[in-house]
């Protein structure tokens, strides 16, 4: 009988131990309120999350503050918190990746889209209908809104391809998905 309890007490022992060592993943709900708790969760993690995981991260709670600042302008910081972190909290890593390279496509489309009307504006000006002034505005205006499309071009190109292969790859790297 006394074998039994021991083997009863060791069991329940290594089921306890085993249910309070939970094994961190990639896939783990993240659970923060503020920046700090934001933090410790990526620093809990970092055993299983990719090199790209952390950065990426950061940027995706970024996409989200400039998403929030844009929707609420003039938000209490505490309000402010609280919506950022609503719409991190409850998320695995790869989904608020994802996330963020979804706000950050819409953002950069939209910037782009806004410099069209300038730029077709001052391209319509007939340059021989202008004073040497005037001409020189509107050439270095033209090139100044040309130059900021092409790179918004290429920042978009850059996040629409990353945002392809993290939604090729659903869960991530190591994901059983």
């Amino acid at each position: 009988m006394k074998a039994r309890a021991k083997l009863t007490f060791s069991l329940l022992l290594v089921a306890l131990l085993a249910t309070a060592c939970h094994r961190l993943s990639r896939e783990d709900k993240i659970s923060a309120h503020d920046d700090a708790s934001f933090d410790q969760w990526i620093s809990d993690h970092k055993t299983v999350l990719t090199a790209t995981d952390v950065p990426e991260l950061n940027d995706a709670r970024q996409q989200i503050r400039y998403h929030v600042m844009q929707q609420h302008p003039g938000m209490m910081s505490d309000d402010f918190a609280a919506a950022v972190y609503g719409e991190i909290d409850g998320k695995t890593a790869h989904d608020l990746i994802v996330n963020g390279y979804e706000i950050q496509s819409a953002r950069l489309k939209a910037e782009i889209a806004n410099y069209e009307p300038d730029l077709k504006q001052f391209k319509s000006h007939d340059p021989s209908q202008l004073g040497s002034e005037q001409k020189k505005y509107v050439t270095e205006s033209i090139a100044k809104l040309e130059r900021l499309v092409r790179e918004h071009q290429q920042e978009l190109d850059r996040v629409t391809k990353r945002l392809d292969e993290l939604k090729q790859t659903a869960g991530g790297p190591g994901s059983h998905n």
